[in-house]
């Protein structure tokens, strides 16, 4: 007589019961936003100005009906998020005392990451509640800075750029 695998058993069954009984969906996602990230800069009297900018995200998902209402998803996104900051601040003279002279700076941001939401959901009707986690690896960052400072009378134009890939 042969020995029968009951694990392997039940996993067939689940597996075949999902099949008869469930449905799933498979389609391409896309959607835009607007982001704002404040950035902690420690500068004494210094005003500081964070312009909304756009986002945006694409992807891939999968979603599994399951009996009662239930179901089961997980997505793989690549999102871009954005980010430009203006900050103002007193010039210094050469012996450390501020003047009339605004000294600044711009500083616009963009990252970009990739996402996968892993989630389970159940269905009111026409309303979908889903709960679940999601992993965000860092894919890459790239930030330019645009510097304005006063030298002896004299303006000084800086710009520079900054490009982090993970």
């Amino acid at each position: 007589m042969k020995k029968i695998n009951l694990p392997a058993v039940i996993i067939l069954l689940v597996a075949f019961h999902f099949n008869t009984f469930a449905q799933f969906d498979i389609g391409v996602k896309a959607n835009g936003g607007a982001s704002r990230m404040n950035i902690d800069n420690s500068f004494n009297d210094a005003t500081t100005k964070n312009y909304i900018q756009p986002s945006y995200q694409g992807g891939f998902y999968f979603n599994l009906h399951l009996p009662h209402k239930f179901s089961l998803g997980a997505e793989l996104l690549f999102t871009q998020i954005k980010e430009k900051e203006f900050v103002e601040f007193p010039a210094l003279d050469t012996s450390g005392h501020a003047t009339s002279n605004k000294d600044n700076f711009v500083l616009a941001s963009t990252l970009y990451y990739l996402g996968i939401p892993v989630y389970v959901g159940y269905n009111f009707n026409r309303l979908n509640i889903n709960l679940g986690l999601q992993y965000n690896y860092s894919l890459a960052s790239n930030t330019v800075s645009n510097e304005q400072y006063y030298n002896n009378g004299n303006i000084i134009t800086y710009e520079h750029k900054y490009n982090h890939s993970m």
